[in-house]
Order: C-alpha cells, then structure tokens, then sequence
C-alpha cells in the first residue's frame, strides 16, 4: 500500500483536473519570502506517514505574515512528536477559504468494491454523521440524490441569507471523482474533506489518497 501526503494527493487530484486550493509547499523558513498566499492562511505538515494532521496537532492558522515562522517551528515539533519517524517533506501554506464544508471519500467495500460517500463535512464528519454512499460507477442521477439525501441540505439552500451553493458544481464534482477511481482502480481509499462549496463552485482544501 502506498500512501500520499497531502500535497501530492493534491497534485495528482490537479492532474486530474479537480479543483483544489492555491497550497505553496516549503521545505525551509527562508522560503516564505518568495510565497504569495493570502492571509488569513494555514499551515500544515507534509508527510506520507501523518495523514490525520488535526489529531497529531499539525495544522495552525496564521494570521499575519510575521507568526509564519513560529509557527514552521511549532508544527514541525509537534509531528516529531507525534511520530518521530515520520518522513517530513516540509510544510504546506494554503490560503483560507469560505464555504459550506463537505466530504467526499471513496473506500472499498468487500461486497459492492469501490463505494463514493457524501456529506456535511470539517469538524462535523464524526459529530453528526450526515453522510451518504452509492457504488461506483456514479450516474448523474446518483450524484444529484446524494446532494438531497443531506439531512443539512438546508446549508446549501441560502441558509441565514447566505447565498445558494452551487448544487450542479456539486454533482459533477462527485462524478468526476467517481470517474477517476474508475480509472485508478488501485485506489482504495481517498479522503476529501472538507470540500469548500459556495454559489460559485467547489474547490478540495485537503486530500487524502492511498494506493493499493
């Protein structure tokens, strides 16, 4: 099995031309100056062998460019921490995004093979559980029931006066996906989460791919 870090899962998602965030990748402090991302931002550890950053402390928010190197260092400390042998490829700067937060995941399931899960995302994945799945291959009319089947689909309708998020973008999102595990059958698990969606689209801020 091999896994990506996050900013390779990113780079092949790309390749594929899935929409993700604008990241920058830096390996030293000294680096940033030739950055050109937007703050407020996040910083995260790039690695293969820490996958869940949150639950090993290794996402930060800054929100002025003078905290980028403080932070560089707290992060890095706190992934030896985690895992010392870890294999650091640097640290990633992404800017912050605004949206309704989603999931899409792909995993295998033993009965129907590669299964597509959707729903309310970021820190409510495990909280609420408003996920839904279908098997892959994934048609339109697929897509667009996994959208309404939300228990939070409200969100997504102008919610407080927010304006209305893209539902169209949504859908051929998830069969863009599920066009791509049918071409990378090797893939047996990808992790999207969150997927920011607004009135305009929906972009991945943070992946997570594992090859078989």
């Amino acid at each position: 099995m091999k896994a990506l870090s996050e900013f390779e899962a990113k780079k092949f998602l790309i390749k594929n031309k899935v929409p993700c965030i604008k990241d920058v990748l830096v390996s030293k402090k000294s680096e940033f100056k030739k950055t050109k991302i937007k703050f407020p931002a996040f910083m995260k550890i790039s690695s293969p062998d820490i996958l869940h950053k949150t639950d090993a402390n290794c996402v930060l928010e800054v929100k002025r460019e003078d905290e980028l190197d403080a932070a560089f260092d707290q992060l890095l400390k706190n992934a030896k921490k985690y895992n010392p042998k870890a294999k650091i490829e640097g640290v990633v700067l992404e800017e912050k995004l605004s949206g309704v937060e989603l999931i899409v995941g792909v995993s295998v399931d033993p009965q129907f093979g590669h299964v597509i899960m959707f729903g309310l995302g970021g820190i409510f994945v495990e909280i609420l559980k408003d996920v839904n799945f279908r098997a892959i291959p994934l048609n339109k009319k697929d897509a667009f029931e996994l959208i309404e089947e939300m228990r939070a689909k409200g969100l997504l309708e102008g919610f407080r006066n927010q304006k209305k998020v893209n539902k169209r973008k949504i859908a051929e999102f998830l069969l863009k996906i599920s066009k791509i595990v049918e071409n990378n059958p090797n893939i047996i698990e990808l992790d999207i989460n969150p997927l920011f969606a607004n009135e305009k689209g929906v972009i991945a801020a943070d992946a997570l791919l594992r090859f078989n």
